[in-house]
């Protein structure tokens, strides 16, 4: 399983640093993508920051972050710092090609021109193959508190992430931070982490410990479009799908009521039968050969 975290506060609270230990936690090789003229590289030598390359960001459009992160692709952690300046640039595009427009209709003409490429961000992200963090600024407001001497003091506190509202939607671990670099946690229902609730002041690696576990212990649990996809390359179609989950899982019809094992075997049988020779075989007058059929042993239980 792979890391999906995101990491939420306002200015100054610690979401970059914390990002760099909980990467130094993970371990393998860290690529950060920057917003901020290269600000993450002032970490570098720290303890329990990791080594790590650097993709500096000076244009924001959607198509720009998806470049950078298609560049990390092979690293085994990713970062990126932040991707509030993506939807500060959606939205300011929306508003041009609004005013732009004889209607005017922000609806039709504005956000109609935005969100299919910030979809295509958002599922860039998702894409990536490693483990993926990212912070997202707060907008913030100014509070009095009692400074213990009988005055108050203001406090700088975070309200919104600026982001798309939906954002935080499908992230396995969303962290929120308070300008004293405090942590609270809140984790996914359903992936089966203890952590949810509970508050860290100044996290460091160590935190990862237990999601690391978690992360070792889990399975991938392949989507139908995932197995189509494989049945396709392999040439084959949905009654050869429906064949085999007769023969490897007997008495099931409905692929909801595959087991996580079976679901990942069930894939990796389809794409071990598309996997091509690794060079053409031919005959004693040069002809091709047909390649010979993989033969692939259910291990269904």
């Amino acid at each position: 399983l792979k890391l999906r975290m995101a990491m939420t506060g306002p200015d100054h609270s610690g979401k970059t640093l914390t990002s760099l230990m909980f990467a130094y936690g993970l371990g393998g090789r860290v690529c950060v993508i920057d917003t901020d003229y290269g600000s993450a590289e002032k970490y570098l030598g720290l303890p329990h920051i990791p080594d790590f390359d650097i993709i500096v960001l000076e244009d924001f459009s959607p198509e720009d972050y998806i470049a950078a992160i298609q560049a990390c692709h092979g690293y085994d952690v990713l970062i990126v710092d932040t991707v509030t300046q993506e939807w500060i640039f959606t939205l300011a595009k929306k508003d041009a090609l609004t005013l732009a427009s004889q209607s005017q209709n922000s609806y039709t003409v504005g956000w109609a021109g935005v969100t299919p490429k910030h979809n295509q961000f958002v599922q860039a992200l998702r894409a990536f193959p490693g483990h993926l963090m990212v912070t997202v600024r707060e907008k913030i407001k100014y509070i009095l508190e009692s400074d213990g001497k009988g005055g108050v003091k203001p406090k700088k506190v975070g309200m919104a992430p600026i982001q798309r509202q939906d954002f935080a939607f499908g992230w396995d671990v969303v962290c929120s931070f308070d300008s004293s670099n405090t942590m609270k946690v809140e984790a996914r229902k359903g992936v089966g982490l203890d952590i949810h609730g509970l508050t860290v002041r100044k996290p460091g690696p160590e935190f990862m410990e237990s999601i690391k576990t978690w992360l070792g212990a889990g399975r991938r649990v392949y989507t139908m479009r995932e197995i189509g996809d494989a049945v396709k390359a392999a040439g084959q179609d949905e009654e050869d799908l429906k064949a085999q989950m007769l023969a490897f899982a007997p008495g099931i019809t409905r692929y909801a009521e595959l087991s996580t094992r079976q679901r990942e075997d069930l894939y990796l049988y389809f794409t071990q039968r598309a996997t091509p020779p690794s060079a053409p075989v031919s005959d004693s007058n040069g002809t091709p050969r047909p390649a010979e059929e993989v033969v692939c042993e259910p291990t269904f239980t």
